[in-house]
């Protein structure tokens, strides 16, 4: 399939040199030594979580470097989180003090080499100690693409592959998949369960999948009817982008409407919460912890535990489960992207845990069938050389050979399409800062353009809103994204009006 291998231009440096460059940054500008970003955060973020104060570095080369990372990071994820990072890169810096190193230039591969031991040294947690790891290693990857202060001549992909740097993701960010005979286990005692909150609980978070944060939020009359016979349910969904909690209705089955309307008859009120606690003569809402503690008691009361006696899940298990359930039945990434309320494209991936064969015989057809509806900026080269593969291999059935070329390709799932690059080539070069939709290795078809229209539409809506507000920079960010979007969009209008 050496026809459709498909390229990954290197990053150029791109960041700017001049001391003039002073953009805003929120209510504040670029070189000012402390970011008001209030109005990139909603009103329930701490009041703490809303700046950032440089003066914690005292070191100006050192100060320069978190400018910039921050600066990229605010275009790519949410500012409280960026804010959040503040503890991982002060131990980062920290080390370069205890190195003698006013810049993060003046380290070279062995010292880089000992920053896990030192963090090891210092007592931090191993979890800890990931997050301060994945940060060096991005300040250095993306500082050596944009020019920033970072040690040039550290090939961190060589750095990472070394013993003494720690493999793997922080353990809490590993949420495994139930298995299948524990998912009938867990459905067959709740609907035994006698009591009918653990009952409830269990039924909504295994059938929609959602946080047992957002699971709580369901008040009374949340089901409402829908065309065809399907029933809709509003919950509030707590992470969205730049925003708090918003409300959002999606399509439940009759599991959850029966549990839904056992709640409504248990309880009394003719409004309000339908999963509540007693707490000091008082009724509140129930937390997520509150759902943890009951599934504990639930799986220790009917004996789903794991080898040492320890309760076999927790609840954010549903969410991954009920993910890969979907796209193992055939339902696109993009639905469930709306299921979930995620505008962000790359906020379901995070799910999504298929082995490679699900994925090449989930998106081989999908991608490689004759009649595909496909649209990406290699979608025509693609399309070109499996009509030439398939002639040549007259002799075999369409399916052997879709199959035989999907076992040589990568498929890396995203919510709106797949991306085509092999990882054993190497990390990609575009490293966190792939777009997706701007980059060569994206394919998407038509099954997702119901979604690509949706989210074509919300930046529009955003672009008209930052434009009112005189937010020229979000705006400008705004722009780019439609650019890259809108093609994508017209493509698959365009092939499907022709069929």
């Amino acid at each position: 399939m050496e026809a459709i291998a498909i390229d990954i231009l290197p990053a150029q440096k791109n960041e700017r040199a001049e001391t003039e460059w002073n953009p805003e940054v929120g209510r504040s500008r670029f070189r000012d030594d402390v970011w008001d970003l209030t109005d990139l955060t909603p009103d329930w973020v701490q009041g703490h979580r809303r700046k950032i104060d440089f003066t914690a570095v005292a070191e100006p080369g050192l100060r320069e470097v978190w400018r910039h990372y921050a600066y990229w990071k605010l275009g790519r994820v949410k500012a409280s989180t960026v804010t959040s990072m503040r503890s991982n890169i002060l131990r980062l810096f920290g080390y370069c003090t205890v190195m003698g190193a006013d810049r993060l230039s003046d380290l070279d591969e062995h010292d880089i080499l000992g920053l896990p031991l030192w963090l090891s040294s210092c007592g931090i947690e191993p979890a800890t100690q990931v997050h301060v790891l994945q940060v060096a290693d991005e300040i250095i990857r993306i500082g050596q693409l944009r020019g920033w202060d970072v040690p040039e001549s550290v090939n961190m992909a060589a750095v990472k592959a070394r013993p003494e740097w720690p493999k793997g993701d922080p353990p809490h960010k590993k949420t495994k998949v139930i298995p299948d005979d524990t998912m009938e286990r867990v459905l067959e005692c709740a609907l035994m369960e006698e009591d009918t909150i653990s009952k409830s609980l269990i039924i909504i978070l295994s059938q929609t999948g959602l946080r047992a944060s957002e699971v709580v939020t369901i008040e009374r009359g949340c089901i409402e009817q829908a065309p065809a016979g399907m029933h809709t349910m509003e919950v509030l969904i707590s992470k969205t982008v730049k925003q708090g909690p918003t409300p959002h209705r999606i399509l439940v089955n009759s599991l959850v409407v029966d549990a839904v309307r056992e709640l409504e008859k248990r309880n009394p009120a003719s409004e309000g919460p339908l999963f509540v606690r007693p707490v000091r003569g008082k009724v509140k809402r129930m937390t997520a912890s509150d759902v943890a503690n009951r599934l504990k008691r639930f799986c220790l009361r009917w004996s789903i535990t794991d080898a040492g006696g320890k309760p076999a899940i927790h609840p954010h298990m549903f969410r991954t489960t009920f993910v890969r359930s979907l796209v193992m039945q055939g339902i696109p990434l993009a639905f469930i992207m709306e299921h979930y309320a995620h505008v962000s494209i790359d906020m379901t991936a995070h799910y999504l845990q298929l082995s490679r064969e699900d994925l090449r015989s989930a998106w081989g057809k999908a991608i490689l069938s004759p009649d595909s509806t496909i649209a990406g900026k290699r979608a025509r080269q693609i399309r070109a050389a499996v009509a030439k593969e398939l002639k040549a291999r007259a002799e075999e059935s369409v399916e052997d050979v879709i199959a035989s070329l999907a076992d040589s390709m990568s498929f890396n799932p995203l919510p709106t399409g797949v991306c085509l690059y092999d990882l054993r080539r190497g990390p990609c070069s575009k490293g966190e800062s792939c777009f997706f939709y701007n980059c060569p290795n994206y394919v998407t078809e038509k099954r997702f353009y119901p979604v690509l229209k949706r989210e074509l539409d919300l930046i529009e809506e955003e672009m008209s809103r930052l434009k009112a507000l005189g937010r020229e920079r979000e705006w400008q960010r705004q722009y780019a994204k439609r650019a890259h979007l809108e093609p994508l969009v017209r493509d698959l209008e365009e092939q499907v009006n022709e069929q």
